[in-house]
Parts: structure tokens; sequence; C-alpha cells
């Protein structure tokens, strides 16, 4: 759509949102008539939310959102005829590049909430931005390792998405937010032999007490660990009463919940590139029909949900062996897969603090007990982790004193 003046159009949307409105009704009503040159609209564009930015507070991005919802639900997709792009494809495609432009502004979350529950066929692509940069979330992903590439697909449907050397790269592609945390809760003695051992224990799905989960085949070596979005006190009465059950306050016994940065999580999950592996991250969606009693079939099914356990929040992590023979699978006494003890980089457990979060509140446990368990966490984090750096530090000592032995045998020679 050619314009003459554009900064003459950008003050005046800015100014008076009823050009924003008669132009979507325009388009409503006459679509045959719009014309896309992609210099032109870029400008407008991108120059008007750039000057919008400035002008935040001012300007009625509520009316704007609502109005652009109106034309994307009225127009359709068409298929090409002749090889030329329907006028609706291409109004369509401004319309996406526009939700991109307000999505990077970082508005209030119920204005994308409109966006994204308004348009019932929204662009995919632009769904998982709004929930990657909006939401801290993303749809269920699978990455594969080949040639040193971490290549991810859309688990859903089987869509390639990304493909890199670079884990930092990818994980920055994935949660655009360094703030992203999740939650676990598990028994205190699982968590300081993960951290003595440089692991973290994956359970088979067959330790689980969902039917739909633990009766999926176990010649399929899946291994899962499942974390929450929830760090604070939300829904913490249904967490700690599923989860945090223990008998009593012998230490072997107590559950405690730690955080996890999720950009670290998925870089030290990945951090081998590990071709036996194929790894699966995403978050639970809970659109399964709460009667759905059929087992689980496909590895997809491991990320859907009944709505009845939304209060979760769940965000997992699935990691599939190619490998039957790996040397991290832990079997059971009937010779079954039972745990995967899966390497990470002992960093992962650095920045793991107990606070009053960490404990069941509805245990009532003694302050010397909290305190005590807050004191072992600490003197396992500087034992263990101090102790990788110091191993690092003389490795590379002997390194420098080989390589310094060389050249003096070098020089010996040389002057002989």
């Amino acid at each position: 759509m050619f314009y003459d003046n554009l900064l003459y159009l950008q003050s005046f949307i800015i100014k008076d949102i009823t050009i924003w409105e008669n132009f979507i009704k325009f388009l409503i009503d006459n679509k045959d008539y719009y014309y896309k040159y992609d210099k032109e609209e870029n400008l407008i564009f991108k120059n008007l939310f750039k000057q919008l930015n400035k002008y935040k507070n001012n300007f009625d991005f509520k009316s704007f959102i609502n109005n652009l919802v109106l034309l994307y639900n009225n127009t359709l997709v068409k298929p090409y005829e002749t090889g030329i792009v329907p006028n609706e494809n291409l109004i369509l495609w401004l319309l996406n590049n526009l939700i991109s432009y307000l999505i990077e502004l970082k508005l209030e979350e119920d204005l994308y909430q409109k966006i994204y529950k308004g348009i019932p066929f929204l662009d995919e692509n632009v769904k998982e931005e709004i929930k990657r940069k909006v939401f801290n979330k993303f749809s269920p992903i699978k990455i594969e390792i080949k040639n040193n590439n971490c290549i991810a697909y859309n688990l859903k449907y089987n869509l390639f998405l990304n493909k890199t050397e670079n884990i930092d790269e990818l994980v920055r592609w994935l949660i655009p937010n360094d703030d992203n945390e999740v939650s676990r809760i598990l028994r205190f003695d699982y968590l300081l032999n993960d951290i003595k051992n440089q692991n973290i224990t994956i359970s088979s799905p067959k330790n689980f007490e969902d039917p739909n989960e633990n009766l999926y085949n176990s010649e399929d070596k899946i291994y899962i660990v499942c974390f929450s979005r929830t760090i604070d006190e939300n829904n913490a009465y249904a967490w700690w009463k599923i989860y945090g059950k223990f008998q009593n306050d012998r230490f072997e016994n107590i559950k405690i919940r730690i955080n996890f940065n999720k950009r670290n999580l998925i870089k030290n999950l990945l951090k081998d590139k590990n071709s036996d592996y194929i790894y699966y991250f995403g978050d639970i969606d809970y659109s399964m029909p709460k009667d759905n009693n059929k087992a689980n079939t496909e590895i997809k099914d491991f990320f859907y949900k009944s709505y009845a356990f939304k209060f979760e929040d769940e965000f997992r992590v699935l990691i599939k062996c190619k490998n039957s023979n790996d040397k991290n699978i832990i079997y059971n006494n009937k010779n079954e897969p039972h745990l995967l003890k899966l390497p990470v980089n002992i960093n992962l457990y650095r920045s793991i603090k107990v606070n009053k979060n960490s404990f069941n509140p509805y245990k009532h446990l003694k302050i010397n007990t909290k305190t005590k368990i807050k004191d072992i966490l600490i003197a396992y984090q500087k034992r263990y982790i101090r102790k990788n750096k110091k191993h690092i530090k003389n490795f590379c000592n002997k390194f420098i004193t080989v390589i310094r032995r060389y050249v003096n045998v070098y020089k010996n020679k040389k002057e002989k």
C-alpha cells in the first residue's frame, strides 16, 4: 500500500486512533484494493512502532489490538492461483509482522492474551513467538544431535525449527528471557547424591503413578524429569500434598524444593551433545479430555495432560536412549530400566539455595532441621564444586608443565 507522506500518516495514527480503525474497516470490506509495497510498509510500521515505544502511556494499544484482531479474524488464507499471492495472504503477512513489532514493545500481558486467545487461526510461528517471549513457555520440541549440530523440531508436527552447533545460541532462541526459572521437589539425599556425582537423576515412566504414563512400552528406553514453572507459594498445598509426602523428619526422607534457571538447565542437559540421546523439552499442554484413559503410545503423549492438573504448570524434560547398553542407565531388581544418571556440569547446582519456599509448609519441620539442611547443602556445594574447579586447575598446571618440558627438550636438541 503506497503512501506519499509516511511521517504524516504515522503522526496521525499516534494522535488519532480512528485513522487506524478506518483503515481496518476499509480492508475488511475492500480486500481486493490492498496492494503490498514492502519498502513503504516496513518504513511506516517500523518507524511507527519506534515512535509508539516512546509514547506507551499515551497511545491506545487496547483499541489498536482490538482492531488488529478484528481484521485478522475477517481474513482467511487463500490458495495461490497462477503464481499470484492473494491479497488476503498479504494482509495476514502484514498483521503477523505488526504482532512481532508489538511483542518487542513489552506491553501488559493481557494485551498479548487478546491476540493469542482472540485469534483462533493465528499463525503458528507467531503463537510460538508470543509463548516464548511473553509467556515464558514453549511448545514441546525434539532435539537430535547430528554431526555436532543440535537440530530442533516441533514435536507435534515434526517440523524443522532450528539448526546450530552453538548450544548457547539455541537456548537463547528457545528461552529469550534469562530470568526464567523452574522448580523441582525431590528427596534431599537424592539431591546430595546428584551434586556429589555431577549428574541429574531422571526416572523411567514405569515409576510414575499415572497409569497413562507407566504403561508405556519399557523397551523404548525413555526417562522423564518434571519441573514446575511455579517458584513461589502459588498452589503450594496441591504441590506438596501430591509430591512432597515423606514419612518422618529423618534426613533421608525429607523432600525439598529447589529452583533452576531454565536456560542453564537445558544448556547443561545438552552440553555433551550425545548423539545416543534424543532430547525432548516443553511445557505441558492441559487440553487432554479429563476422561481420557488411554495409555501413552507416542512420546508426544507425555506432553499432554488433563485440565485437572493445570495447577502443576509443568515443564517436562524427556530423554530417549538409543543405546540399550548406555552405562548411565540404572536397572531395578527385575532387570528393567529404572533410572538414568545423566551427567551435567557441576555448576548447574552452584546457584541452588534453600529459602522459605524450599520446605513443605504443612509438615511443620523444626527450625534446627531446616537450618541443618541448609548448612549441609552449602557444605556439599563448597566441597564438590570447589573440588571440581581445583581439579581443573591442577590439570591445567600439569599440562603447562608437560609443554614446558617438551619445549626445553626441543631447545636443548637445537643447541646441540
